[in-house]
């Protein structure tokens, strides 16, 4: 077993760390050089809202993920490549575990907040959050994780998924007018791009296609092909 820390500030966090844990979105986003003060640690990203892509998805009370929005996010997460975990107090474990199931998509790895201000392991779980700062030592958290977390085998990506009627949508570039462009559009403001859905991929549809693209680790070239159809229409 290996031992992580996460706070809210990389400052706390002992230098010396071999796994840190941080927020890439949300209030308190890790800049920069919090990243640097560990140039030899793994770095676990932590996301709240599911629509970022990152290691981690923080669900617990006053975060924006629902259950059936965690089970979307871990869809993507494996389209894009990434072996997804979810965060969540034991209490919660079992109706996100529920969701996962009445959904039939498989469960994603777990890390578990379980504050016994001891290390130890809970089956089923990739890492257990044992220790908070009111036990810990200092101002951040302390886990377990099993050896090689997270960065585990990655399963093949999940191929994009035919529109109803068999039809996969088409490949958009600048220029295109098409009502495949308005479909493109209405998704888009899904993640608060704010398009006016005309059906014209001019510069401001490709600027929010490149918005989503930087968001959820895609190629970032302002064409909406496969992939970002993908995460656009799980999200959306």
């Amino acid at each position: 077993m290996a031992t992580m820390y996460d706070s809210t500030d990389p400052g706390s966090i002992p230098l010396n760390a071999e796994i840190v844990a941080g927020y890439v979105d949300g209030a308190f986003v890790w800049p920069a050089t919090g990243w640097a003060r560990f140039p030899t640690a793994t770095h676990v990203t932590i996301a709240i809202e599911p629509s970022t892509a990152a290691d981690v998805l923080d669900v617990e009370t006053g975060n924006p993920a629902t259950p059936a929005g965690t089970v979307s996010w871990v869809t993507v997460m494996r389209s894009l490549g990434r072996t997804p975990t979810v965060y969540c107090n034991r209490s919660t474990w079992p109706t996100l575990q529920a969701a996962f199931a009445t959904s039939k998509v498989a469960e994603p790895g777990w890390w578990i907040a379980e504050w016994t201000g001891h290390p130890h392991t809970i089956a089923g779980t990739v890492a257990v959050q044992y220790a908070n700062p009111d036990t810990s030592g200092g101002h951040y958290d302390l886990s377990t994780t099993v050896v090689g977390w997270p960065s585990a085998p990655v399963p093949t990506p999940t191929p994009p998924q035919p529109v109803p009627g068999g039809f996969m949508p088409p490949t958009l570039t600048p220029g295109t007018m098409s009502g495949a462009v308005k479909n493109c559009q209405r998704l888009c403001n899904v993640h608060a791009q704010g398009l006016a859905v005309d059906g014209v991929y001019g510069p401001a549809t490709e600027q929010a296609i490149r918005n989503v693209q930087h968001l959820m680790s895609l190629t970032v070239d302002g064409i909406c092909g496969p992939a970002t159809w993908t995460v656009l229409d799980t999200f959306g």
